[in-house]
């Protein structure tokens, strides 16, 4: 994993960085195109909306490949205990 997080340093230093968010393309055999975007797992409102050019790639794709199922509104996590906030945590 650290060669991959150093070659991805180099690849970014050399290539620079279109976006205002963590990916990166590539291009596969047979015409297919990909753009990877890091996920955001503790996401919260500052960061919406959406860069307007992610919406637009978002738009035009022929799929959205994610980590979890997002087609309802459950969550694996509802039985789990109440906790203080995490700034009450950390002091």
């Amino acid at each position: 994993m650290k060669l991959l997080n150093q070659l991805k340093r180099l690849w970014r230093a050399l290539r620079g960085t279109p976006n205002s968010w963590p990916a990166i393309d590539l291009s596969l055999p047979g015409g297919r195109h990909l753009h990877l975007v890091g996920s955001i797992h503790m996401g919260t409102r500052d960061m919406a909306p959406l860069p307007a050019k992610l919406v637009k790639k978002l738009r035009q794709a022929d799929a959205l490949v994610v980590e979890a199922d997002i087609s309802g509104n459950e969550t694996p996590f509802s039985n789990l205990p109440k906790c203080p906030p995490l700034v009450e945590r950390l002091s």
